[in-house]
């Protein structure tokens, strides 16, 4: 079962960085941080993956949604992008799958929600390349 939504593009890290955040703010979504997963790897466990990033990231959809699910939204839904280099110009881009990862918890504005980022975020990765 996938749980994540996926795409390979040509292109370098750098470009695909860019892209994916000016992809993201066309899609209301605010950058909150990036981070090189790979550069924390080496500090921390002295070894060197493929240079990878992480792009984290709130909608401010859900922002202008009710207290209740902007709550539970914050906490459980995931807005990140993963920039992975598999070969010089050859990057993964992919996102979990917040319909998949958010445990039902039997709110309908909250599935809704779910829903609506999994497409914003498709939308993200299709701009991409």
């Amino acid at each position: 079962m996938d749980c994540h939504v996926t795409k390979m593009v040509n292109m370098t890290l750098d470009k695909a960085t860019v892209l994916t955040i000016e992809a993201l703010n066309r899609y209301d979504f605010n950058v909150l941080a990036t981070m090189d997963v790979d550069e924390g790897s080496r500090e921390r466990l002295g070894i060197a993956l493929q240079p990878c990033l992480l792009v984290r990231a709130r909608n401010a959809r859900l922002d202008r949604d009710g207290s209740h699910v902007r709550s539970e939204a914050g906490m459980l839904m995931p807005c990140s992008i993963l920039l992975q280099q598999h070969k010089p110009d050859r990057i993964e881009v992919c996102a979990v799958d917040p319909v998949k990862s958010v445990p039902s918890a039997g709110s309908a504005e909250l599935d809704q929600a779910a829903r609506d980022v999994r497409v914003l975020l498709q939308c993200v990765i299709d701009e991409i390349g």
